[in-house]
């Protein structure tokens, strides 16, 4: 059991050089989601994720700076609760 075990993680910047470490530990104790403006770099992460990109990992492509994706961002941190 983790030590985020039933918390929502989410890591702006994830997708990036420094983050991208970041979210690998994260996953390793609970759930997390990355927003990205770019897909591709999404897609880079899982690659570099591995194993450890399971259903635990919520990548979501958007701008948490604009409002309209902040509020996308809100209903998927309640799709991770789903998955618990």
């Amino acid at each position: 059991m983790g030590k985020l075990d039933g918390k929502i993680v989410l890591v702006a910047g994830g997708a990036g050089n420094v983050g991208e470490g970041i979210v690998e530990i994260f996953l390793a104790e609970g759930a997390i989601a990355v927003p990205s403006r770019k897909a591709e770099s999404l897609d880079r992460l899982r690659e570099y994720l591995g194993a450890l990109a399971t259903e635990r990992f919520v990548p979501t492509v958007g701008n948490i700076r604009i409002i309209r994706s902040s509020r996308n961002t809100r209903s998927l941190c309640g799709e991770i609760r789903a998955i618990g």
